[in-house]
């Protein structure tokens, strides 16, 4: 009875042991992006500023609050153009249209309020490149304009791929199946 009890309880936390440690934790490639900064002013960090992230194609938005460290974080965002507006009473609001996200990319928009009125904005219209210094995969998105003026043999998402800078077909992707494609 006592061994019956004891292999039981082996059983039991092997099997405790392996569901700790199974697939659950790989995780999937997503083809999201997310964007990420802080907000300051000249004394340093701000907390409790709202960030509103909006979608320019369908004008869906997101809003968020900078945390204790003025840190603000949307993960999870589809690959599009978004504008950024920060605002916080007593400082000038803030405006930044144009923030390409693409696939896998986490973008950081690092933002400096300005002492105002609740009247005045700042709306940044040109500005450096947002470069992805976070993450060192590569990823991008062809737009249904490239899609229908690049001619293409047969369609083949495999020939689309190689649009993408660092892409290297192998193989005759016209004529094998996509399920062959390494």
């Amino acid at each position: 009875m006592i061994r019956k009890s004891l292999a039981m309880a082996l059983r039991l936390t092997t099997l405790v042991a392996l569901l700790s440690v199974s697939p659950v934790s790989l995780f999937a490639q997503s083809s999201q992006g997310g964007l990420r900064g802080v907000v300051k002013d000249n004394q340093g960090i701000i907390p409790g500023v709202a960030v509103a992230l909006v979608n320019e194609s369908n004008g869906v938005t997101r809003d968020t609050v900078t945390n204790d460290s003025g840190e603000y974080s949307f993960p999870a965002v589809e690959p599009s153009t978004y504008t950024v507006k920060v605002s916080l009473t007593g400082f000038r609001s803030f405006e930044r249209k144009g923030v390409r996200i693409g696939t896998q990319q986490m973008v950081g928009l690092d933002i400096v309020m300005e002492v105002g009125t609740l009247q005045e904005t700042i709306t940044v219209t040109a500005d450096a490149p947002l470069i992805e210094s976070t993450n060192a995969s590569v990823g991008g998105v062809i737009d249904s304009a490239a899609l229908e003026s690049i001619p293409t043999a047969g369609r083949s998402v495999f020939l689309m791929a190689t649009l993408e800078p660092t892409v290297q077909a192998s193989g005759n992707a016209h004529w094998n199946r996509m399920q062959d494609q390494v």
